[in-house]
């Protein structure tokens, strides 16, 4: 296996664990209609797909007698005024994750391909102090982009990254991480320390059969390096 040329990095679930504030969000915007709060891994199951599909998914049951949206869009931008306040209250790098990109950044070009609109990307990004690591990103609502798996991100990313698509490596934590890979020809190193379930896990390890598979960063880390360390030889 040849080392990548360039590596793109997905957010949460990947490099963030940022379920509470995602569901704080979720939850504070259920509150503004009167509706019962949802437990943070219903929410987290339906993270992934953008916030259009993760707020019409937070919406789908709701008690009888209370108000409701006059439309998604109106519950969007509730969810985003809420989720402004809260991103940053318990949204943290998993541990290893500093240091991953530390280590790769010596000797790979990266960037972030997410689906978590682009301005709530970069303040997590400088609020973590981690933007340093990536000049170039992609966000769901960035011009040219697209909502993964569709794949006009990956191709302008690896332009930018100077790299071919087909030699770049996507890190995801999820099926349509690695729907995403497919979809662009590029490779895919699956991060299952994320927001992933066990049997999401097995589906994609059985129908996407993902290059790299590493339980934490460090070992995602390890294994790039020994790749480096052959291409090298």
């Amino acid at each position: 296996m040849r080392a990548p040329s360039g590596l793109i990095f997905d957010l949460d679930g990947t490099l963030v664990d940022s379920r509470r504030d995602l569901s704080l969000a979720i939850n504070r915007m259920r509150a503004d209609y009167g509706w019962e709060a949802l437990d943070v891994d219903k929410v987290v199951a339906i993270v992934g797909e953008g916030t259009r599909v993760l707020v019409s998914q937070a919406l789908r049951h709701h008690p009888a007698g209370k108000s409701v949206p006059e439309s998604v869009d109106e519950a969007v931008e509730r969810f985003f005024r809420h989720y402004d306040e809260v991103c940053l209250e318990s949204t943290a790098p998993y541990h290893g994750v500093e240091q991953m990109l530390e280590d790769l950044s010596e000797h790979f070009p990266m960037a972030i391909y997410t689906n978590k609109p682009e301005r709530f990307t970069r303040k997590i990004l400088k609020g973590l102090a981690l933007d340093r690591f990536f000049p170039r990103l992609l966000g769901g609502d960035s011009e040219g982009a697209g909502l993964k798996p569709e794949s006009p991100g990956m191709r302008l990313l690896a332009e930018w990254l100077e790299c071919p698509v087909a030699a770049t490596m996507l890190v995801g934590d999820s099926s349509v991480d690695a729907a995403t890979a497919r979809a662009s020809g590029c490779r895919f190193a699956f991060a299952e320390w994320g927001f992933a379930d066990y049997d999401e896990r097995i589906d994609v390890r059985n129908r996407f059969r993902p290059e790299i598979k590493a339980a934490n960063p460090s070992q995602l880390a390890r294994r790039l390096m020994e790749l480096v360390e052959v291409r090298r030889s």
